[in-house]
């Protein structure tokens, strides 16, 4: 208690760089890092990852932001990302947005909006994060709801969207804008009493509230080792607009760099496998394994071996995800389920965000918002399973 008291009441942070990245205060950070312990989560400061990751650190060849790009460097970061059971997001093939994009009628973000409100439970009986800012899913209800800059995968109908689950880390196909489609994906992958290879075709569930439904939907494990997250919603807020593109390119540098393979559409061949609708098991348990062993199959950070499998990363840009005054703001997802959201990330960060975050699958405390099922019980990283 006496550390959830003191994070409250930390106002750190000794202003903006001359490069526009932050320095939180060191009383914050030693803080955040005692909760990590706590939680058994693992991490490396960002001083300590700027030193191993960078020969010159000095090294501005990432780019930076535009000397007038003011964000708020002082108010406490960890806890300010509204704590969600799913996250998804919907393919527009946009960067920005009408300033709600759960408003904008006609929409999918609309119509799941409207879906959730009627069908999810009300009751936040349980809902409590183990600190300000680190959360399970497992234990909120709220639904996230986002744009993305992917096209639709559809190659009949661009109008029939793809939408990204998470922290589930698949994809879902030809969901149209309908009240019927919106219902739909809502029940057989977003009640939090689906489990993350979402309801069986045969389930009751879908047969009898979707009995007239001519759907063609179907879903598969998104066949990536991170997904990463770029706010660009610059109808919310102009900074995220002008950080976005910069921050893509300086990871898109640096991933490539570190020969990964870097996507900003998703990878249809995976849809030559599979549906997890083709998922055989009589039970919600026995198909969600099947799920995972998908995931790990497919992704070479489970791999303990020393897999060839060359490794990949997905970068969209979204719509707000809160904190607009921290841009730039990303997330940070694994195939495992474990994401982290960070805020006051610039250039300089992203050669320390690739690899001690994307790659080693550790905590970066100075930049930290929330960690999402992180609670790691002393695992040497996020990406293990």
């Amino acid at each position: 208690m006496q550390l959830k008291a003191t994070l409250k009441r930390i106002i750190g942070g000794s202003g903006p760089n001359d490069d526009g990245s932050a320095t939180p205060s060191s009383a914050e950070v030693d803080v955040v890092q005692q909760i990590l312990k706590d939680e058994g989560v693992p991490f490396t400061t960002l001083a300590d990852a700027a030193c191993k990751a960078c020969d010159d650190p000095c090294d501005n060849h990432l780019g930076s932001y535009p000397s007038r790009f003011n964000i708020d460097t002082t108010s406490r970061l960890l806890g300010t990302a509204k704590p969600y059971g799913r996250q998804v997001i919907i393919s527009t093939g946009a960067t920005n947005w009408p300033k709600e994009v759960t408003e904008e009628s006609g929409s999918l973000a609309e119509l799941i909006h409207e879906v959730n409100d009627s069908l999810a439970k009300k009751s936040s009986k349980g809902e409590k994060e183990s600190w300000p800012g680190l959360f399970a899913t497992s234990s909120f209800s709220r639904l996230a709801i986002h744009n993305g800059s992917h096209h639709s995968i559809s190659s009949h109908d661009p109008a029939q969207h793809t939408v990204i689950v998470l922290p589930d880390f698949k994809f879902v196909t030809d969901v149209r804008e309908s009240r019927e489609d919106a219902k739909r994906l809502w029940s057989a992958h977003l009640d939090l009493d689906v489990g993350r290879a979402g309801i069986a075709p045969s389930s009751d569930v879908l047969s009898h509230s979707q009995s007239q439904s001519q759907s063609t939907s179907k879903s598969w494990p998104l066949p990536y080792d991170a997904v990463i997250l770029i706010c660009s919603h610059k109808r919310r807020d102009n900074k995220c607009g002008i950080a976005a593109p910069i921050l893509q390119n300086a990871f898109t540098t640096v991933l490539n760099a570190r020969q990964w393979e870097v996507h900003t559409e998703v990878d249809d061949s995976c849809m030559n496998e599979p549906s997890l609708e083709d998922i055989s098991g009589s039970s919600a348990e026995e198909r969600d394994l099947a799920f995972v062993q998908r995931l790990q199959a497919s992704s070479s950070s489970s791999s303990s071996s020393g897999s060839q499998h060359e490794k990949r990363a997905l970068i969209l840009n979204t719509s707000h995800i809160g904190g607009h005054k921290f841009a730039g703001n990303i997330v940070v997802y694994w195939p495992s389920g474990s994401a982290v959201w960070y805020g006051r990330v610039s250039p300089k960060e992203v050669t320390a965000v690739v690899d001690e975050t994307v790659v080693g699958g550790r905590v970066i405390p100075e930049l930290l918002r929330a960690g999402v099922n992180i609670a790691a019980a002393g695992k040497a990283s996020l990406n293990d399973w």
